[in-house]
């Protein structure tokens, strides 16, 4: 793993969750609560800690659905980064240490080691669906919350859905012939715009690195504040500067 803050945001992707026991199991669509939207914005307190980093700072993140994502970091009310995604590439800027970084998704995740992709991440920051529905998940139905279970890969998706308001409360991916995982689990709803969405979000991350001599493990937790929905265009800003060095 870099000693980097902002490569953290490729660790979106991996995710795993207990299954409850006793419940029937049918195949069916179940309906959950994803928002639609055009642009999303909102301020942000981000907590990053892993093996030998424990950094906190705040942000803005921004999006455009199916196109942009946009993140600026700030600590000590200096901006030290930006992210932008696009639906085919990554482009970091890191200001503390006067570098920027541009790949294609596919490139990214391979130095990463992790699958990656826009629909996901975008996905996860609302709290939405990454992959939609076949009709050929598992369900198992239970009075507080249904269990989603679906299998691509090597990969098992669980969703955890909430009974009540149809919103994913936790989103998890297990990778079959390894012990890597990662939990996401969603909280603090509240209504923006006329659209529920989780204002708050907390990452687990565990993935074994050849590489490495003990197994990294990693958290990072979002809190919104000052959000809101649009049908405008914002604003994705990243000028690099000649004086920075390419990676």
């Amino acid at each position: 793993m870099k000693n980097n803050i902002f490569f953290v945001f490729t660790l979106l992707v991996f995710l795993i969750s207990c299954k409850d026991k006793g419940q029937k199991s049918t195949k069916s669509l179940l309906k959950i609560n994803d928002v639609t939207f055009f642009s999303f914005a909102t301020k942000a307190k981000m907590h990053y800690k892993d093996n030998s980093q424990n950094v906190r700072c705040t942000g803005n993140i921004r999006m455009q659905k199916d196109s942009i994502i946009w993140i600026s970091a700030t600590y000590l009310g200096f901006e030290v980064g930006r992210i932008k995604l696009t639906t085919d590439s990554v482009y970091i800027l890191n200001k503390m240490k006067g570098e920027y970084i541009v790949r294609d998704f596919k490139q990214f995740g391979k130095q990463m080691n992790v699958s990656i992709d826009f629909t996901s991440i975008q996905a996860i920051f609302l709290g939405n669906q990454a992959l939609k529905q076949q009709g050929n998940e598992k369900l198992l139905k239970g009075k507080e919350f249904h269990l989603l279970t679906k299998e691509i890969a090597s990969f098992i998706l669980d969703y955890k859905v909430n009974t009540q308001n149809l919103k994913i409360e936790e989103f998890i991916i297990n990778e079959k012939e390894s012990n890597n995982k990662t939990t996401v689990n969603y909280g603090d709803f509240k209504e923006i715009d006329g659209k529920l969405i989780p204002t708050s979000t907390e990452i687990d991350v565990e993935y074994t690195d050849t590489t490495q001599t003990e197994p990294y493990k990693g958290n990072v937790s979002f809190n919104y504040s000052k959000s809101s929905f649009s049908n405008s265009t914002l604003n994705y800003p990243f000028h690099v500067s000649s004086r920075y060095t390419k990676k």
